[in-house]
């Protein structure tokens, strides 16, 4: 079994190895709010210590929330939460393997600003309620790899018990 805080010490290579043997993911399964890591990627985010930088709690990338086949990323600063950057989910061919299918956010939405709606994340099961994805910019005709990223899906139900009580108060 992999926890979501074993990923963020995850080589690159480690993470190419385990989104190869992901599976395809239901949709239901991320509906919600999803907590979320930033793992290892292009550039400085190969370093060790920058990907314990950019998950430091301050920092305002907490996850994702869906509802259907729409979502939105989570940001928090303090006691402050706000949902940006929407996208729509759909299963597609995957871009690292083509012969493979994986659930994508398709950032291509009117709401977003030009260089959001490049983005596109493809996203596969590693192990009950955890999600490995990868986060990709459009470039000319094709998509670059930018960032491996984790979520873990929430319990709906008592998130939902929580969302009445506050509602009725």
């Amino acid at each position: 079994m992999v926890e979501l805080d074993e990923l963020v010490n995850m080589s690159k290579a480690e993470l190419d190895a385990l989104f190869r043997e992901g599976e395809t993911p239901d949709p239901e399964g991320l509906e919600g709010v999803s907590e979320g890591r930033v793992l290892a990627g292009r550039g400085v985010l190969r370093a060790e210590p920058v990907r314990e930088l950019v998950n430091n709690p301050l920092l305002p990338w907490k996850g994702k929330h869906v509802e259907g086949r729409h979502g939105s990323n989570r940001f928090e600063v303090g006691p402050l939460e706000r949902k940006g950057f929407e996208f729509d989910m759909y299963v597609t061919r995957s871009l690292v393997d083509e012969d493979d299918e994986v659930l994508i956010f398709d950032y291509d939405t009117p709401e977003n600003p030009p260089g959001i709606r490049r983005i596109r994340d493809d996203l596969k099961e590693v192990d009950d309620g955890l999600f490995l994805g990868t986060s990709n910019v459009r470039v000319g005709d094709g998509y670059r790899f930018l960032i491996y990223f984790a979520l873990e899906a929430g319990d709906t139900e008592a998130e939902a018990e929580e969302e009445v009580e506050i509602d009725v108060s």
